[in-house]
């Protein structure tokens, strides 16, 4: 199999690191996806028109669901960025939102994670987008996906801008893009500083790149769940919501969300082991590691 790699802006390839995975992206871009729900209550006909402008992603593998019905559903979770100007997968998890259960349950799968079959999610995403990776985790779990949710963490400053601006922790001080970012905290208010703060400065940084990738995302995330921030930042969060996320998820989706789905945020992950291929910073995963995932994940499903 050919060894996947990230390229920097100056065209020298930055090979994958083993990938630390935000493993709470999934759960807190549902927990947005939610919030944004309870938005349309308080802010129905802007909350309608930024919903309905990221209603922009047709997936041919979603199923349909009955939400009104509180039916347990599906939804695959995937984080993009360019690098070397294309598109890549950066984060890939799905999850099952059971009403009845009162939980949702996560499965995290790491984009360059080898299945028994030599082929890797990044691999798919790249030959076919989400439609791929959808189908690839269709067949490896027995499942189906009903919904899709995708985040451009490129223009995830866009987010941080229009709810007021962040503090993260900065483990090391660098230079990117003309900014300046110095050792401990470093707040983050426009959307080229979080730009520029989430460049992957050059082969070595791909640790520190995921790692300032997973801080801002929580750190958004927690500042949206914030009243106060609501209160004040309500319409520009809207306004910059569709530039961040797209969705087969329409507006009365996220109505019917709200009022079936609203005590099922209690998450519970389902971890996929890998096994480190001697001599080599390559991670695979066995069949017999997925089947056993696929049956707790089936339990989620009932």
């Amino acid at each position: 199999m050919e060894k996947e790699t990230y390229r920097r802006s100056g065209g020298k390839k930055a090979t994958k690191k083993k990938s630390k995975f935000p493993k709470v992206i999934g759960i807190t871009l549902l927990v947005l996806i939610l919030v944004f729900t309870g938005l349309g209550v308080f802010f129905y006909q802007s909350s309608k028109t930024a919903i309905n402008k990221a209603n922009t992603l047709h997936l041919a593998e979603a199923r349909p669901v009955n939400l009104k019905k509180g039916e347990t559903f599906t939804t695959l979770i995937l984080g993009t960025a360019r690098v070397d100007n294309e598109k890549v997968l950066m984060t890939s998890s799905l999850t099952s939102t059971n009403a009845k259960l009162k939980k949702t349950s996560l499965i995290n799968v790491q984009p360059l994670l080898v299945f028994p079959d030599q082929t890797t999610l990044y691999q798919s995403y790249t030959q076919g987008g989400a439609e791929a990776v959808s189908k690839k985790f269709n067949e490896t779990f027995d499942t189906e996906t009903n919904k899709v949710v995708e985040i451009n963490f490129d223009n995830m400053g866009k987010l941080v801008e229009a709810s007021g601006g962040i503090v993260v922790q900065n483990t090391k001080a660098f230079v990117s893009k003309g900014f300046k970012f110095e050792q401990g905290s470093v707040e983050l208010k426009k959307a080229d500083e979080v730009s520029a703060y989430l460049s992957l400065l050059n082969s070595n940084d791909q640790k520190g790149y995921t790692d300032r990738l997973q801080d801002v995302a929580i750190a958004t995330f927690e500042n949206l769940k914030k009243p106060s921030v609501f209160a004040r930042h309500s319409l520009a969060i809207l306004k910059s919501f569709p530039e961040v996320v797209n969705t087969n998820i329409s507006f009365p989706d996220f109505m019917n969300m709200v009022k079936r789905y609203n005590k099922a945020l209690k998450v519970s992950k389902i971890n996929v082991h890998a096994t480190k291929i001697p001599g080599n910073k390559t991670q695979l995963v066995t069949q017999e590691t997925l089947d056993k995932v696929k049956n707790k994940f089936e339990n989620t499903l009932k």
